[in-house]
């Protein structure tokens, strides 16, 4: 696994996402994701979403993930893998 990338959505709770998010597995299952809820600036939920793997593939697999949160007119930031 020699690169990760992630980022924080805002969403409370995280049910919305969850079909994306087993999809996400399901259409790319080299990568290993998570999702790690915690709370943000504000006290604000957040989940903070990542993909390890090879560079090709989480690039492919973040692009994807984040048309879907888009899609869903959620917002999202960048974030440090933890």
């Amino acid at each position: 696994m020699g690169f990760a990338k992630c980022w924080n959505v805002r969403t409370d709770p995280e049910v919305p996402l969850l079909e994306v998010m087993n999809e996400l597995v399901q259409r790319y299952p080299e990568v290993r994701f998570s999702s790690l809820p915690h709370i943000g600036e504000g006290d604000k939920r957040q989940l903070e979403l990542g993909v390890k793997g090879e560079n090709l593939k989480v690039g492919e697999a973040m692009l994807w993930l984040k048309q879907q949160v888009e899609q869903m007119n959620l917002i999202w930031t960048d974030a440090t893998p933890r």
